[in-house]
C-alpha cells in the first residue's frame, strides 16, 4: 500500500471500536457510511482487497465485511475498477441467494442467518471460483486507488 492509501485508511479506522466488528447492530456500518466519501472508498476497497487476498470472498462475507459489498462495488466503479466491481457483485449475488434487499441482507449477515455461508458452508466452492476471477484480474487496485486519492488532494 502506498503512503497516501495507508494514511487515509488509518484515518478511516481511527474511531472504529473493536466490539462493533462482532456486534449485530449497525454502529460499524453507520460509522463507515458517515465518513467523507474518499475515506469510505479507501476503507471499503482496502478491506475487500485484504480479505479476498487473505481468505477469499468466503472470508470477506463470513467476517461480515460483506455488509459493505454493494457500496464497495459502487466505489470500485468510481475508481475505475469495473471488472472487480462486477466480480464482487457476482459474489454478493451468490451469498445473497435469498435475494434480500440491502438492509435485510446486512441484518442477516450480521446475525449469522445466511445458512449456506455460516452453517452448511455450501457456498465455498462457488465463492472459490469467483476468488480465481478476482485474482486473475489485471486491474491494479493500489494504482487505481492512488489515482483517485491524488485527484482528491
Amino acid at each position: 500500500m502506498s503512503e497516501l492509501i495507508e494514511k487515509s485508511y488509518s484515518e478511516a479506522v481511527s474511531e472504529i471500536e473493536a466490539d462493533w466488528l462482532s456486534s449485530t447492530d449497525t454502529r460499524w456500518y453507520e460509522y463507515i457510511i458517515s465518513l467523507p466519501i474518499h475515506l469510505q472508498v479507501v476503507y471499503m476497497v482496502v478491506v475487500l482487497h485484504k480479505q479476498v487476498f487473505n481468505g477469499g470472498f468466503h472470508q470477506y462475507f463470513s467476517n461480515r465485511y460483506g455488509q459493505f459489498a454493494r457500496k464497495t462495488a459502487e466505489y470500485l466503479k468510481l475508481i475505475g475498477s469495473d471488472e472487480k466491481a462486477s466480480i464482487l457483485t457476482e459474489a454478493y449475488n451468490v451469498v445473497n441467494y435469498d435475494k434480500f434487499d440491502e438492509q435485510d441482507f446486512r441484518k442477516a449477515l450480521l446475525e449469522g442467518r445466511i445458512e449456506k455461508l455460516f452453517v452448511t458452508d455450501d457456498l465455498f466452492d462457488a465463492l472459490d471460483e469467483i476468488d480465481e476471477k478476482y485474482d486473475n484480474s489485471n486491474e491494479d487496485i493500489t494504482e487505481l486507488l492512488n489515482r483517485y486519492l491524488e485527484g482528491k488532494g
